[in-house]
Order: C-alpha cells, then sequence, then structure tokens
C-alpha cells in the first residue's frame, strides 16, 4: 500500500495512491523526486531517493529538406530546422521514423548535409530533439526532397546553322 504525502499544499494528509502526476515542469530540466510510504497503522518507512528525471526537450520546428547536386558532395540533401525551445541536441532518421530509419545525423546544429544519395531519388527526414539525458521527445517534424536526376549523357551538336543548332544526348 502507498501513501503520498502532499509537499505542495497547506494538507499534510496521506492519501492512497500508486502513482502522481507532477505538472508545471520545465522541458528537457532534471528534476528529484522522493518517496516515503506508510500501512494503515501509520507506521512509515524511511524516505527513499532521490529518483533523478529530466523531462523531454521541446519540439524542433520548421523542417525543410532540399535535394541538390554538387561537385564536393555529389547528390546531396540540406536538411535544416529550427529550435523549438530547450533542446540538448538533435537525431536525424532518413527514410522512417526512430528505432527503423537510418541515423544520419546527432548532433547540435540545425541543420546538416546528407551526401553520397542516389540521383532522382526522395528521401524522407525525421527530426527529433533529445534531452539531457539522450531521450528523444517522440514527437518529431518531418519533410521530403528529391535529388535532381542525373544529368544528360554524350552531348552532341549537330545541324548548326547561322541561327539554330540541334543538340542531341543520351537519357
Amino acid at each position: 500500500i502507498y501513501f503520498r504525502e502532499s509537499l505542495t499544499s497547506q494538507s499534510s494528509d496521506w492519501q492512497k495512491v500508486n502513482s502522481w502526476n507532477v505538472s508545471g515542469l520545465s522541458s528537457n530540466t532534471t528534476y528529484e523526486f522522493y518517496i516515503k510510504t506508510r500501512n494503515a497503522e501509520g507506521v512509515e518507512n524511511s524516505e527513499q531517493g532521490p529518483f533523478y528525471k529530466t523531462t523531454l526537450s521541446d519540439s524542433p520546428q520548421n523542417a525543410e529538406a532540399i535535394g541538390n547536386w554538387s561537385n564536393e558532395h555529389g547528390y546531396f540533401c540540406q536538411v535544416s530546422w529550427q529550435s523549438g525551445g530547450n533542446q540538448s541536441g538533435y537525431r536525424v532518421y532518413r527514410d522512417a521514423p526512430s528505432g527503423v530509419g537510418e541515423l544520419v545525423y546527432e548532433g547540435i546544429d540545425t541543420s546538416f548535409i546528407d551526401d553520397s544519395l542516389e540521383e532522382g531519388t526522395t528521401y524522407e527526414y525525421y527530426i527529433y530533439s533529445i534531452n539531457s539525458d539522450n531521450e528523444e521527445n517522440p514527437n518529431y517534424i518531418s519533410d521530403t526532397a528529391q535529388t535532381p536526376p542525373a544529368p544528360p549523357a554524350d552531348l552532341t551538336v549537330t545541324e548548326i546553322t547561322q541561327n539554330e543548332a540541334t543538340l542531341n544526348w543520351a537519357s
């Protein structure tokens, strides 16, 4: 049998409970909890604790993913987002949410480049915030991007005149 004494009110009445919801906490903040039990005859145990737990961080906002190509990165996606408030960092998964998708970024920056991708392919990015205990907030944001198609190959110019040219290439 578990009992709880309210330390936030004027009353010190014990209540028979086996859980307690504490509200009004701040995000990504570590809290210290203690518990004490008492039986029906009023015999108490010693206080147990402290138990430490960190609340989840705020979710990131406004995800944007843009597919592109460059000599430096090849086919890539530039992925960016805005901080939603109080986070210790971020994790980004490609093509599926956490636990299923491939982790492609973990860090504190709000953008990164995912390179060495395939041409003409659509990628989806799932962005999670993490707290100081390295726990993900399950409320993610996401965006999709498509890399450009491969450039044409074997370009040739035929039938050139004073005002026109005909271009041919392999697709």
